[in-house]
């Protein structure tokens, strides 16, 4: 009778705790409904009472609705259960005032910052109670309105053109055109002095390499001529009369004895004797 008296105090506890977490999750898809919303990924963070890894999202402040809805869950939870559930909603504190909410959900492999999200489903799982987000989009600011809501300051002359400041401004100016002078001044100094020196060692060489060029020149011309000369040996051959021992003597010699005059040689002195 124990036994059974026992049993049946377990299925009635069970059956209430059912009933309430349905009433809880009721109540909590109510206010969430599938919200969808910004927030911003900070981390993974690994949670000691449910030995499991949670990521960590930061609502953006601009969700009022999901705020609100947050912070109605918490008490019913608060009153429901009191500290025996895992609620996978945090509040940041700062000076006893909340700055914000995160949730604690579980995330595919998303790149740190601000996404869109959207709120699947709560899940009761023993005693963590948890929210099933979905990645949506990479939260994009639209630089239109950057630009619309940008404030562009205003100048006011009176303030920038003062007695002191258009002292310091002419000031700055005069030394700074003096600066430019005087660079301009020993840039062309420089330049002078470098021409006249390249100028000069150039002379040098030429001088030292004309020899040199004419030299080789004059070998060419030399070359050329006997190769010149050869060739009207080999076309001769044995018609004509033998050219004397002296002729490619002479022939390199021409140009520098200009008033040299060879006695012309007589055919017939060398014509063979038949």
């Amino acid at each position: 009778m124990e036994d059974s008296s026992e049993t049946t105090r377990l299925l009635e506890n069970s059956s209430l705790l059912n009933t309430t977490d349905n009433e809880v999750k009721t109540k909590m898809k109510q206010l969430l409904g599938k919200k969808v919303f910004i927030g911003q990924y900070l981390e993974r963070r690994y949670v000691e009472s449910l030995k499991t890894y949670k990521d960590i999202i930061l609502v953006s402040m601009e969700e009022d609705e999901l705020i609100k809805a947050l912070k109605e869950i918490q008490k019913i939870v608060q009153s429901y259960y009191g500290t025996s559930k895992w609620l996978g909603i945090t509040s940041e504190t700062k000076d006893d005032t909340v700055v914000g909410y995160s949730l604690w959900v579980d995330l595919e492999q998303i790149p740190l910052g601000k996404h869109w999200f959207q709120i699947r489903s709560i899940k009761f799982k023993g005693k963590m109670i948890s929210i099933t987000v979905k990645h949506l989009k990479l939260f994009q600011v639209n630089e239109n309105k950057v630009f619309q809501d940008m404030e562009f300051p205003v100048f006011n002359l009176k303030g920038i053109l003062t007695y002191n400041n258009i002292c310091e401004a002419i000031k700055f100016n005069s030394i700074m055109i003096m600066t430019i002078i005087t660079f301009v001044i020993n840039a062309l100094w420089y330049l002078s002095e470098y021409s006249l020196k390249l100028t000069r060692e150039l002379s040098f060489l030429i001088r030292a390499l004309t020899p040199i060029f004419l030299g080789i020149i004059d070998f060419l011309s030399k070359c050329v001529g006997g190769l010149y000369l050869l060739i009207l040996m080999l076309f001769r051959g044995n018609s004509g009369p033998p050219l004397p021992h002296n002729a490619l003597a002479v022939a390199f010699n021409q140009k520098r004895v200009p008033n040299m005059q060879r006695k012309p040689i007589p055919y017939n002195s060398y014509k063979r004797q038949y």
